[in-house]
């Protein structure tokens, strides 16, 4: 009998513990993905990357429900605004050569842009700073859907018609999808070729990335690629159109594998050098100096006392995120096809599992699964009933029914709240909540309202009530040159209301010729002239400021 090999044992002891390690570690991955790996259901592909190499990776659900088609990692995804880096990315590339630089005025490749007296420069169109209204907004109040075809030449000629900005270049940071838009246009003109195909060449080809594109034809066929959805109510699903045939902002088709292979360029450049994937990184500034956490397509920020470099992104029904802590040299990958799908969130919590104590604690937030019901005074149901402005034209009304709360946001179906303590209340059966602030002479006067991973804080207000004589001075019709649009205010049933190419809309009032509407009009300011006629409106909608409409008289000629 030979002798027993006792460092050979340890060894296999050793290996067998980690492999016990590793599958105990995938188990508790694939917990957090357990309502998403069914066969009735949309999902996701995962890619867990460590080092520059894919540790684990998994589809979870279905890539298109009526054919049955399981999301497998060499899934397609549409990845949204995820493909911002990409474009500062090729910009990037060009600068390096000399063709280009940051600070050039963008009209010295776009000419046909309006002069708006201060030059807005390359580099406020990549980080958000440019003052351009955002183009889907612009495209909603001019009448378009969302899921209409929308090309290019579309969003171009729209932008070219813009006379205002939100805001002097520089002053602010304001998300937007514009300013990518014109930079990919920028990349263009400087190449003499569709940016599709400069894209492709110079970044998707040398990194490998051989199922990434931005597709020249939004109708074209492409293999095991992922239909999108939206949550249709009580755990059921309807098909989310998406037919943008645009690039810079979105547009690009990709894998968790391929992004993988993108994620590793910025360890070990192999395209653009250590130089551009730095620069790429540079948090932005404004023009009073302070940093606004934002690079070059993409996030700078921090959780759990490790630094993150994050891009996500959300047309139709896909959600993606790309989640980098570069410090330990991990990453996880999440691409959705789901509209109800937290890929921000959920990367988080696979990077919990993996990072563990490398990570600072988190407080606790427990799920809407493990809140119980509590028995509240009824007094403070009535100092809480009422209404909350999230943002204009987005509030949250609270009614007392039958000793209850009930909830209804702008936009959202009614739901019953539950009480978790005193100022504490859920959502019953989902993920949402309310916590009220401590009443005031006998209300609440501020909330926060938790929805999606968000904490948005919201101020109670009472509405004005018009009498019939105020209400007569608005009606009439309304154009905006900007967006050759034409909108009709008229009184129905006593309310206001304003029609344009999308529908009607009740404008509800909030101070003396201020009122809101649901997106994408949110905030109509009227204006008066001689006599307190009033002579048109301005439109404030989020990432649309000062878009003016004036009243014309479309009686016919006698």
């Amino acid at each position: 009998m030979k002798p027993l090999n006792l460092g050979l044992l340890l060894a296999v002891l050793s290996l067998a513990a980690a492999e016990a390690r590793a599958d105990e570690l995938t188990a508790r991955v694939d917990h957090l993905f357990a309502r998403w790996d069914r066969a009735d259901v949309p999902g996701c592909a995962l890619a867990v990357v460590k080092d520059g190499e894919v540790v684990y990776e998994r589809g979870y659900g279905m890539a298109d429900l009526e054919q049955g088609t399981r999301i497998e990692p060499s899934t397609v995804f549409h990845v949204a605004s995820v493909s911002k880096q990409f474009t500062a990315f090729a910009v990037l590339l060009l600068e390096r050569e000399g063709k280009l630089t940051l600070k050039d005025d963008v009209r010295k490749y776009l000419p046909e842009l309006h002069d708006f007296g201060k030059p807005i420069v390359i580099r406020h169109l990549l980080r958000h700073t440019s003052g351009l209204r955002d183009q889907w907004g612009l495209l909603m109040l001019a009448g378009w859907r969302i899921d209409d075809v929308i090309t290019e030449d579309d969003v171009f000629r729209l932008i070219r018609r813009q006379k205002e900005l939100n805001y002097e270049p520089g002053a602010e940071f304001l998300y937007g999808n514009t300013g990518f838009t014109l930079a990919a246009k920028v990349v263009e003109r400087v190449t003499g070729r569709p940016f599709r195909e400069s894209a492709g060449e110079r970044i998707f080809g040398p990194l490998g990335m051989k199922r990434t594109q931005f597709p020249p034809d939004y109708q074209g066929l492409v293999q095991g690629r992922a239909r999108s959805y939206h949550p249709a109510g009580e755990g059921r699903y309807k098909n989310a159109v998406l037919s943008y045939g645009t690039v810079g902002a979105t547009g690009l088709l990709t894998t968790v594998g391929d992004l993988a292979r993108w994620d590793r360029n910025f360890y070990e450049p192999r395209v653009g050098g250590r130089g551009v994937v730095d620069r790429l990184q540079e948090v932005g500034t404004l023009n009073d100096g302070r940093p606004t956490g934002y690079a070059l397509g993409l996030e700078i920020g921090d959780y759990r006392g490790l630094k993150t470099v994050e891009h996500g992104g959300g047309d139709a029904g896909f959600r993606c995120t790309l989640l980098r802590f570069p410090t330990e040299r991990f990453s996880v990958i999440l691409l959705a096809n789901a509209g109800d799908f937290d890929a921000g969130g959920t990367a988080r919590r696979v990077a919990d599992l993996y990072l563990g104590e490398k990570l600072k604690p988190a407080p606790p937030r427990p799920t809407a699964a493990a809140r119980k019901a509590v028995e509240v005074d009824p007094k403070l149901l009535d100092a809480y009933a009422g209404e909350y402005r999230v943002s204009p034209g987005l509030s949250v009304v609270v009614v007392k029914d039958q000793g209850r709360l009930t909830v209804e946001a702008t936009g959202y179906p009614k739901a019953d709240l539950d009480a978790a303590s005193d100022t504490e209340f859920f959502v019953r059966g989902g993920d949402a909540g309310i916590t009220f602030g401590k009443p005031e002479r006998g209300r609440s006067a501020r909330v926060t309202v938790h929805f999606a991973g968000q904490d948005l804080p919201a101020e109670r207000i009472v509405r004005p009530a018009l009498t019939a004589e105020q209400r007569a001075q608005y009606p009439g019709d309304y154009h905006s040159e900007e967006l050759g649009t034409l909108y009709t205010v008229s009184v129905r049933d006593g309310k206001l209301m304003v029609l344009h190419p999308r529908g009607p809309e009740e404008l509800r009032p909030v101070a003396t010729d201020v009122f809101e509407a649901p997106y994408p009009i949110s905030r109509v300011t009227f204006d008066r002239g001689a006599g307190g006629r009033v002579k048109g409106f301005v439109i404030d909608a989020g990432a649309v400021r000062n878009l003016r409409f004036a009243r014309v008289d479309l009686s016919p000629v006698k």
